[in-house]
């Protein structure tokens, strides 16, 4: 597992999944849906053990469990919520795990649970708008993880592209007023980027989880052209070593879009946005944020070719899931939002328009 050799963590579980006695079934399912969620196959990690009935005779936190091994499967379960666009949920059920360890290690340390921990409360953080909480967070497991010789470590590298992320964040909420926040952005992507690399090479995931990353940095700073070319060279490289149904396959795909409308090319956009949205849906279940991101941007090419009531619709339910989820001023919820106001002001349709692109495009002018 710890080498993410998915399919060999299948084959030695696939024997243990049936007849085995409950404890050693439980802990072999618990690997084989980490296995495939790392596969991106959610629906088939929530059959083995999520929604299985084992699961629901132990729980998620079974009693019988030596108490390291039972905070272990504490922390797996909140990051397959995580992957599962349940942010809040994971935070809230990461938030006593998290507070005994900083208390237990208030300056940190590289041994025992806190790093991964550290890691993905920090990826929480970020993903439920406490932005400057999970860049702090994120720092102290770069420094902490550098401190013991171990900078190229995975959970260094997960931590490095969280703050990359933040820095991305907190420079698309301050663009206007501080522009010098939104280069140091762009070249905390570039950089993180240049690093996954030179040190794991193109194809690793963390790799191509930066290169969308750094797409949408460009998307974001008016140049279109250049995230397209990134994106696309992305998109085939997840497609090759992910598959097209992996989450960041979609999520790639969900940019493209981005980046094309950006362009003034809404046509293509919403073609690609419709083809996308069931899809999404499919893999990833209609309530997941970044499926109803798709809603939304939908919803805005609609609304650019004046189709206001199928707009409005898509509008309407993508906004409240974005919110929910995010807190209501990260980028896409914040866009929603607004959107949604403008749908139900007396104002001219062209102008309206003109609104949401500009909020889309985000060319700050």
């Amino acid at each position: 597992m710890e080498t993410g050799d998915t399919q060999e963590v299948l084959r030695l579980t696939g024997g243990l999944t049936g007849g085995s006695d409950g404890h050693t079934e439980y802990r072999a399912r618990f690997l084989a849906a980490r296995a495939h969620d790392l596969d991106g196959d959610i629906a088939k990690a929530d059959e083995v053990f999520h929604e299985h009935e084992l699961v629901g005779q132990f729980g998620f936190a079974p009693v019988w469990m030596p108490e390291e091994e039972r905070n272990h499967t504490v922390l797996m379960r909140m990051a397959a919520l995580r992957r599962r666009g349940r942010y809040k949920e994971a935070f809230e059920g990461i938030t006593g795990l998290w507070s005994a360890l900083r208390a237990e290690h208030p300056t940190g340390t590289h041994l025992g649970p806190w790093p991964r921990v550290a890691i993905e409360a920090a990826r929480l953080q970020l993903l439920t708008g406490k932005v400057i909480e999970s860049r702090a967070t994120a720092d102290q497991v770069v420094r902490v993880l550098g401190e013991a010789g171990l900078p190229r470590h995975h959970l260094a590298r997960d931590a490095v592209a969280v703050e990359a992320e933040g820095e991305l964040v907190l420079a698309w909420s301050e663009r206007k007023a501080r522009p010098q926040e939104w280069q140091l952005a762009t070249k905390k992507v570039a950089g993180a980027l240049r690093e996954s690399v030179e040190w794991y090479g193109e194809n690793n995931p963390l790799t191509l989880d930066l290169q969308v990353l750094h797409g949408l940095t460009l998307h974001n700073n008016s140049r279109p052209g250049d995230a397209l070319e990134v994106l696309t060279d992305a998109e085939r490289r997840i497609h090759a070593q992910l598959g097209p149904r992996h989450p960041l396959a979609m999520r790639v795909r969900l940019y493209i879009g981005l980046a094309t409308a950006n362009k003034g090319d809404w046509a293509a956009a919403r073609k690609i946005y419709e083809d996308l949205l069931p899809r999404h849906v499919e893999v990833l279940g209609r309530q997941h944020p970044e499926a109803q991101l798709t809603r939304f941007q939908l919803g805005v090419c609609l609304l650019k070719a004046h189709e206001l009531d199928r707009a409005r619709t898509l509008i309407d339910e993508a906004a409240p899931v974005l919110v929910a989820q995010h807190g209501a001023w990260q980028q896409w919820a914040s866009m929603a939002r607004v959107a949604q106001g403008l749908l139900r002001l007396p104002s001219p349709l062209l102008r309206l328009a003109s609104t949401i692109e500009s909020l889309t495009r985000k060319t700050g002018g």
